[in-house]
């Protein structure tokens, strides 16, 4: 996952050609990335499901969705950021998909932050940064 552009902020990610992951994006449609906390990633359960499972990660077992962003897209509940995107293009570059949108929200913990000014998301995914975001 990359940052484009900062001011509007521009999501892109890539996904390996061919991954699981390819039938849930479309060309067009706005998309929702929720990033998951350390305890969540490091269970081994968790990264079996994902790395062997063709489905949505809302679907993952112990997970829920969560409906509170203005696109009605689905980010999970379980997860503390939510960066949720409008207007995804799909391509493909150096044999990787690539997914480009621009950032319309960031929600910590459930709350929208304002987006008016220029982001710095390693504020939402420092390790050592606490939740609410209150880093600087």
């Amino acid at each position: 996952m990359g940052v484009v552009w900062n001011h509007p902020a521009v999501l892109t990610l890539a996904f390996r050609h061919g991954t699981p992951a390819r039938a849930l994006i479309r060309n067009g449609e706005g998309f929702v990335v929720s990033l998951p906390p350390d305890d969540l990633v490091s269970r081994p359960a968790f990264r079996e499901w994902l790395t062997h499972r063709q489905e949505d990660m809302a679907h993952a077992p112990g997970l829920s969705p969560w409906y509170g962003m203005a696109s009605g897209i689905a980010g999970i509940e379980q997860c503390p950021v939510h960066l949720e995107c409008a207007q995804g293009v799909l391509g493909n570059r150096y044999g990787q998909d690539v997914l480009s949108g621009t950032l319309i929200g960031l929600y910590i913990n459930q709350k929208p932050l304002p987006i008016d000014k220029p982001l710095n998301f390693s504020l939402y995914t420092r390790v050592e940064c606490p939740l609410p975001v209150s880093c600087s």
